[in-house]
């Protein structure tokens, strides 16, 4: 049951024949959980303060939206409502996982996260290679992008299930780091194949999870004296992997198309989608404010998945753009103060600045946010000070 919730709570699904995220309902049961935690005197005054900066993201962006005599809900989405559906479903799922284990342990998120990534991952693949499955999961799940448009990237490229492109990237990254950090300290065997399916799958699905993987890395060799074996193993086994998709390189014509789309920048860079993908991103760093106002307050548009304003799709630009410099803060704010209260002893010092620094090289590529996989860390941080875990 813990796995199906987080499956849902990290992928935040929406079903065809029903009206509402699956992830909204597990906000509403999080928010009755919420009004009955205040009658009892047990809400976290850390709980407070993230969910008092998160109100500032409308409150700023409406100062953007007086002043320009604009409208754009999409933004209010992204920022405020999604994360405050993340934050009450997450308090919902914190609620559960006390309940059915007593104490919450960290090792128990990472497992069922990396079993969630594992099924995302594998959906994937079958919705590619399966034509027919692809028509059902889409028949089944309701998705932001139309259907027809996702079925012609199909053919070339794999679409990530329930999260695809540059936030399936972002998401892998984060999970790549964050199992990078866990397996330094717990050695899994399950958890390290885990790890090296998704780098392999990640980088196909979206190329941008190679920044993930550079960063894992990172954190791997800055405890390599503990990590010795670890790093021969990994070594091994990527290259184990890399022979094995030679192989079937040479033999099947479908994944020979989504491995060189995946990693065609390696070899033939020159030639390489990423090459034109990263000539593309400069050109956007030409896009900047031409007023003062929008520097500080935005110019209040921000644009749906499908059309940005301004034609630029640098994160940056797009939040200043939106709400300005005081929206950019708020944004950047809200990761850093859940990264300093999650414990130690869950992730690392030197991992949280890791995520921060990967956070502000993402953005440079596209609007990357990390709270959902954040929020469950942090509430369990705050709330459980007291409780020792077996990580």
């Amino acid at each position: 049951m813990i796995f199906f919730l987080l499956f849902i709570f990290s992928l935040n699904l929406k079903l065809n024949f029903f009206p509402y995220y699956l992830g909204g309902v597990l906000g509403v049961l999080g928010l009755i959980n919420l009004i009955f935690s205040l009658k009892k005197n047990r809400i976290n005054k850390e709980f407070f303060y993230l969910l008092f900066i998160l109100m500032l993201i409308p409150f700023f962006y409406s100062i953007s939206l007086i002043y320009n005599q604009t409208s754009d809900f999409y933004y209010l989405k992204t920022f405020f409502i999604n994360n405050l559906v993340y934050l009450f479903s997450a308090f919902f799922l914190m609620q559960f996982f006390q309940k059915k284990i007593n104490i919450f342990l960290y090792n128990e998120y990472i497992l069922n996260l990396s079993k969630v990534v594992l099924l995302q991952l594998g959906l994937s693949l079958i919705m590619y290679v399966s034509p027919m499955f692809f028509d059902i999961i889409f028949y089944i799940i309701a998705m932001e992008r139309d259907a027809d448009l996702l079925k012609n990237f199909n053919d070339s490229r794999v679409v990530g299930f329930g999260i695809s492109f540059f936030g399936a990237g972002v998401f892998y990254s984060l999970v790549l780091v964050l199992l990078a950090d866990f397996i330094s300290k717990n050695k899994s065997n399950f958890l390290i194949i885990v790890y090296l399916i998704i780098v392999v799958v990640g980088i196909i699905i979206s190329r941008t999870t190679v920044i993930g993987f550079i960063f894992s890395l990172i954190i791997i060799l800055w405890n390599y004296r503990s990590n010795v074996n670890l790093i021969g193993l990994l070594l091994l086994l990527l290259s184990m992997l890399g022979f094995t998709l030679l192989y079937f390189v040479n033999k099947d014509e479908e994944i020979k198309k989504i491995v060189e789309f995946g990693f065609s920048f390696l070899y033939d860079y020159k030639n390489s989608q990423a090459l034109e993908s990263l000539g593309t991103l400069f050109e956007m760093f030409n896009i900047l404010p031409s007023k003062f106002s929008t520097w500080i307050i935005g110019d209040g548009q921000f644009g749906n998945q499908d059309i940005y304003y301004m034609n630029t799709d640098v994160g940056y630009f797009r939040i200043i753009f939106a709400s300005g410099f005081f929206g950019l803060f708020l944004f950047f704010f809200v990761h850093l103060y859940m990264l300093v209260k999650i414990r130690s002893n869950y992730i690392s010092n030197f991992t949280k600045i890791i995520i921060f620094v990967m956070l502000l090289i993402l953005n440079l590529k596209g609007v990357a946010s990390f709270f959902v996989l954040l929020v469950l860390p942090f509430l369990f941080s705050i709330y459980f000070r007291k409780t020792i875990d077996n990580d």
